[in-house]
C-alpha cells in the first residue's frame, strides 16, 4: 500500500498557481450534487480516493461530516496530519465502519482493472451506504478523451462512459438519480461538448508540453486538459 500511485503524488502534484482553480472545480462538483441530493451539507460523505485532498478541504470549509479512504499510506498519513479524517485503505472491500449518506468517487472508477472489479467497487459502496444513500461518480468520458484515456494515465483500466456507468449502477442495485456530462464544470450538454471539442482540436497539447516538460519537468497542459479541458461524466446513483 505504501507504494500505491507514488508516481501520481510525487510528480503530478498541482502547482501553486493551479491549486486554487482545482479547489474551485471541486466546489463546483459539490454544488452540482447539492441540486440532486437533498440537504447534502447535513449528510456524511465518505470519499474514496482522496488524492491531493482538495475535496476534503472543500468539505471541511463547508463543515460537512467527512471521511476519506486513500490507497497511498504516505499520502493518507500526510493528510491526516493536516487535520483531515483519512484512513489508508485499498478497495474493494471498503473497511467496516459507520454507514455514510453519500459516497464520493471522483476519478476513481476508471482505475478499476476490469469490469468485474468496477462492479465490486459499487457493490462495496452499496453495502457501506445508509438506507436511501447516494454514490456520486465523476470520471473521464471515453468518447471525448479517446486515446488519451489510456496514454495519459497508466492505471486507467475500466473505460467510462455515461451509458456504461448507468448500466453498472443498475447492475449493482442503484437507480440512476442523475446522469450528465460536464466540461470545465459546465453541465449544459451543447456547451460541454463544444468546449471539450474546441480544446481537443485547437490546443496543441503535445507541442506545448514538450517545452513545459523540457524546462520545468511537468506537463502542465496535459494536467489542465485532464481536469478542465476534456469532457467528463457525472452520475449520481441512489441506493435501492
Amino acid at each position: 500500500m505504501n507504494d500505491s500511485y507514488s508516481e501520481y503524488y510525487k510528480t503530478r502534484k498541482p502547482s501553486l498557481f493551479s491549486q486554487g482553480a482545482i479547489r474551485l472545480w471541486h466546489q463546483r462538483m459539490l454544488t452540482i450534487a447539492k441540486k440532486w441530493i437533498p440537504e447534502l451539507t447535513q449528510k456524511s460523505i465518505l470519499e474514496i480516493g482522496v488524492g491531493h485532498g482538495f475535496f476534503a478541504e472543500v468539505c471541511q470549509q463547508q463543515k460537512i461530516t467527512y471521511q476519506g479512504l486513500e490507497m497511498n499510506k504516505e499520502q493518507a498519513d500526510s493528510l491526516k496530519a493536516a487535520g483531515h479524517n483519512i484512513t489508508p485503505a485499498t478497495i474493494p472491500p471498503i473497511p467496516a465502519g459507520e454507514t455514510a449518506h453519500v459516497i464520493w468517487m471522483s476519478h476513481i472508477l476508471e482505475h478499476a482493472t476490469t469490469y468485474t472489479q468496477a462492479k465490486d467497487m459499487l457493490l462495496a459502496c452499496h453495502e457501506r451506504l445508509d438506507t436511501d444513500g447516494y454514490v456520486v461518480i465523476i470520471a473521464p468520458d471515453l468518447y471525448h478523451w479517446k486515446e488519451r484515456f489510456w496514454s495519459w494515465d497508466w492505471s486507467h483500466g475500466f473505460p467510462t462512459t455515461v451509458s456504461r456507468v448507468e448500466q453498472l449502477l443498475h447492475e449493482t442495485n442503484f437507480s440512476v438519480h442523475c446522469s450528465m456530462h460536464h466540461t470545465f464544470s459546465i453541465t449544459h450538454p451543447a456547451a460541454a461538448w463544444f468546449i471539450s471539442t474546441f480544446f481537443r482540436f485547437c490546443l496543441p497539447v503535445g507541442l506545448i508540453d514538450y517545452f513545459f516538460q523540457r524546462y520545468t519537468g511537468h506537463r502542465f497542459c496535459q494536467a489542465f486538459m485532464s481536469v478542465f479541458g476534456l469532457r467528463q461524466i457525472y452520475l449520481i446513483g441512489k441506493k435501492n
